[in-house]
């Protein structure tokens, strides 16, 4: 059985639950990651970079099993 998956949007939608899990266990503010500009929300420039480490990590094992 075949199973396709984006990568990209897969090691996204797992490191931003990271995120989440993060600011949880450090008993930080949502307002320390999150940013609210009109309607749009957004990481703060330290939430992007909890994400960004997140996001490698998780694109990296993704990758490390993909199938030619």
């Amino acid at each position: 059985m075949e199973i396709k998956i984006n990568i990209v949007e897969l090691a996204s939608e797992l490191a931003n639950d990271a995120v989440y899990e993060y600011i949880m266990s450090e008993y930080l503010s949502q307002s320390s990651i999150y940013k609210e500009e009109s309607e749009v929300v957004e990481y703060t420039e330290y939430g992007q970079k909890i994400f960004d480490q997140w996001y490698d990590y998780y694109y990296n094992i993704i990758n490390k099993y993909k199938i030619d």
